[in-house]
């Protein structure tokens, strides 16, 4: 028995091996290993199950998956002085199993370069794969990572360590996937399913790369990177990430605003949803697009807009999602989902312009509500939108007095720069990513 499963896992690596690029890339479909169990040391009763099939369980065992939980160099896997000891593999791997025909614990060889383990999912939607993160310091941390010993490794191969790993039990493998060419960031936090998909998020903790998704297809095996073209990455913390029929949504916090964004899965390019504000009274949000429906909450209108503060104008935002009749679906600043009439909110070109006349009259020339929406209003306009209103603030910084006159080429300035950082991360990620798929040494 022992041979001819020995004989199956040679064939699978075989195989594997065939479907790897010749020319030293690694392809969209990841880099493929054979499943490797080792001792898996003292098995602590803080443990996860992940899986269980009819010959084994899974576990995740949390106190190992920091980086503490590293092989050390020229020690066994109990840290026992070996010059022999094979340093592919993490120390005390978080993935062990226990077979209910051997009655033996092992464990999964995890990847020396996989820092931090976390998260750890059962794919709900294919029994055999088990989903997780490779990160490179844990959560909310910087990175941890000080380097590895596989060359070849996704896992940094694209000069930035961490990534995601797939273990897939019917075919007894582990596929890793890396930074550019498979994932947007080094660190996965969340990770989505669905019937024809499964998607995940991430960022780096210091900022200045792109933000974005990722998706793995399983009729292909294949994961692509879709990265955000017009968002800095120090906005990005990502509340929620749910699926959806067409693709997915995401609801990132900005400070303290929050603004959901769509990737149209079909399409396969993200979307910008326009916004609406309930202004001058409060507007009921719905359940239903009808006066009768029952009334879900209240979002509170802006009544002064040359006096009130900043998060005034933020609670009164709706992202639009979709329309029907006079009736607007609409997602409020807390993720409450409803219906709005679209003759009770105004657009954000309106809001701005609003914003930006009581700007203009306030003789304080202050920081407050109609300064802050104004620098900011770039999160929430469509691509056309922006358009019209920096052509609206260059007019209005030509004519205004002075202290406006400064302020709103300042504004102006912040506001392009952050469109130019946005662009210029979109576009170094894809000039990274085409060199990973032509092979190029980093």
């Amino acid at each position: 028995m022992a041979a001819f499963a020995f004989c199956l896992l040679a064939a699978a690596a075989r195989a594997e091996a065939q479907s790897q690029p010749k020319d030293g890339a690694i392809s969209a479909r990841g880099l493929s290993t054979p499943l490797v169990l080792l001792d898996a040391g003292p098995i602590p009763s803080q443990r996860r199950q992940v899986v269980e099939t009819e010959r084994e369980e899974w576990y995740f065992i949390p106190e190992r998956s920091d980086l503490h939980a590293l092989r050390e160099a020229g020690k066994d896997a109990f840290g026992v002085n070996d010059p022999q000891a094979d340093l592919r593999y993490r120390r005390y791997s978080p993935l062990v199993v226990y077979s209910k025909v051997t009655k033996e614990w092992r464990a999964a060889g995890i990847s020396y370069d996989a820092w931090a383990i976390y998260p750890v999912e059962h794919d709900p939607f294919d029994a055999d794969l088990i989903w997780f993160g490779c990160n490179d310091g844990p959560p909310g941390m910087h990175a941890d990572y000080a380097g590895g010993v596989s060359p070849n490794s996704p896992l940094r191969f694209g000069g930035k360590p961490g990534g995601l790993g797939l273990l897939n039990l019917r075919e007894r493998t582990i596929r890793y996937f890396g930074p550019y060419l498979h994932l947007v960031g080094s660190r996965v936090y969340r990770v989505v399913f669905d019937k024809e998909a499964v998607w995940t998020w991430g960022s780096y903790p210091l900022g200045g790369e792109a933000n974005g998704i990722s998706r793995y297809r399983r009729d292909t095996g294949e994961m692509e990177p879709f990265p955000l073209p017009d968002m800095p990455s120090r906005s990005w913390t990502v509340q929620r990430f749910t699926s959806s029929p067409d693709g997915v949504w995401l609801t990132v916090g900005q400070g303290s605003s929050n603004r959901r964004y769509h990737f149209d899965g079909k399409a396969e390019q993200w979307d910008r949803p326009s916004y609406a504000w309930a202004v001058g009274k409060d507007v009921p949000l719905l359940a239903e697009p009808s006066p009768n429906a029952i009334q879900r909450a209240t979002v509170p209108g802006i009544t002064d807009p040359g006096r009130q503060e900043r998060q005034a104008y933020l609670r009164s935002a709706l992202q639009v999602l979709g329309r029907r009749d006079r009736w607007l679906h609409v997602v409020t600043r807390d993720d409450q989902e409803g219906w709005v009439e679209a003759a009770g909110v105004k657009s954000t070109p309106e809001v701005f312009r609003m914003a930006l006349d009581a700007y203009l009259h306030d003789p304080e020339h202050g920081d407050g509500g109609p300064c802050r929406f104004i620098r900011n209003a770039h999160h929430y306009e469509t691509p056309a939108e922006l358009t019209d209103a920096l052509a609206l603030l260059q007019d209005a910084a030509t004519t205004a007095s002075e202290p406006h006159k400064k302020a709103l080429e300042g504004i102006l300035v912040s506001a392009g720069r952050d469109l130019r950082d946005a662009r210029e991360q979109a576009r170094s990620f894809r000039w990274r990513a085409e060199r990973l798929r032509r092979g190029r040494e980093w």
